[in-house]
This record gives structure tokens, sequence and C-alpha cells, in this order.
């Protein structure tokens, strides 16, 4: 089981203030494709592009065979 609170995630935009989103489950799920946690509106990302994981061990990116790697 993991321990401590959840961990704050915030992602910067180019355009916009940073959206922060409190990281309370497993997996998060990144890509164009609105039903993703977060969503990347830009022509290089894939429609399921990536999760980040979270484990006793410590956090992950992992790339979910994205057209752009």
């Amino acid at each position: 089981m993991l321990m401590g609170p959840a961990p704050l995630l915030v992602i910067r935009r180019q355009d916009s203030n940073p959206a922060q989103i409190e990281w309370s489950q497993p997996v998060l799920s990144i890509g164009r494709d609105g039903a993703n946690d977060i969503v990347i509106d830009h022509p290089l990302a894939s429609r399921r592009h990536a999760r980040l994981e979270r484990d006793d061990n410590g956090y992950l990116v992992r790339d979910l065979d994205s057209t752009n790697g």
C-alpha cells in the first residue's frame, strides 16, 4: 500500500496558467483523446500517448507505443 499524501502533479503550458492535479490513483493516462486523465491538444500527441504510473517503488512514464514516441 502507498503511504503518505497523494502527490501534486503540476502541468505547465506555454499559453495558460499551470494546472494542478492531485494524483490519487495509481495510473494517469495522457493523450489527445478526451477520455484521458490529462488531455494534450497537440498534433504530435497520439490519442493514447503515455501513462504515468505510481507504485511502492516510485513513478514511471510508460509510452503506449505512440506514433511519435
